[in-house]
């Protein structure tokens, strides 16, 4: 296996696969033809489906595969699965998935770019001011209170969107509407959570 999104341009052909790229790219041989997907769940090639197919080597010795944005890996220390299949018989005479320890790098800006990204694509921006790695502290009236360092707080008029994102549990954030709205995410990918940023603002905004 050679991670070819790795350690550019030369590429990596040794555990763990160190790269930035949250949807990585490998290529490999087999030594007979076969058909391969990419997924980041321990299936079969069956399992895998149409839609996690590599993009080249169908029934030939030599593949590229790519890991899908529906896979898209969120953790520093992750895991994909390639899984080929006999082209003869598809997936009746064998089908043999390997495991590749992934090491993601840069996932704390990635994942900082990804809510700037979702304030970007919603309807405070451009007017909205934006403050980065923000200490903030909530209080609500039945006196629940929390102090805190969030990634991002979006200022639109009177209104304020605390955004933040965890890679194991949430920090516990709430809002105290309508000033201000909060997003605690958690184990999401980096196109969700601009999602998911860019739906919680176009919803809250006065």
């Amino acid at each position: 296996m050679n991670c070819t999104s790795c350690n550019i341009p030369f590429g990596d052909t040794t555990e763990p696969y160190t790269t930035s790229d949250t949807t990585p790219t490998f290529t490999f041989n087999t030594s007979v033809a076969a058909n391969c997907s990419i997924a980041d769940e321990n299936w079969n090639y069956t399992t895998m489906g149409a839609s996690r197919n590599c993009s080249s080597g169908d029934e030939t010795l030599v593949h590229t595969c790519t890991l899908g944005v529906q896979d898209e890996l969120i953790y520093k220390i992750d895991y994909v699965y390639i899984s080929c299949a006999n082209a003869v018989n598809n997936n009746q005479t064998w089908n043999a998935t390997t495991m590749l320890l992934m090491d993601i790098t840069g996932l704390e800006a990635n994942t900082s770019n990804a809510i700037d990204n979702g304030i970007q694509h919603s309807s405070i921006w451009p007017g909205a001011t934006v403050y980065n790695d923000q200490q903030v502290y909530l209080r609500s009236l039945n006196n629940n209170q929390l102090l805190t360092t969030v990634d991002r707080v979006a200022v639109f008029g009177n209104q304020r969107w605390i955004l933040n994102y965890e890679n194991t549990t949430t920090i516990g954030l709430f809002n105290i509407s309508p000033a201000v709205y909060v997003i605690d995410l958690v184990n999401l990918s980096l196109s969700d959570i601009e999602t998911h940023v860019a739906n919680l603002i176009n919803s809250t905004k006065t």
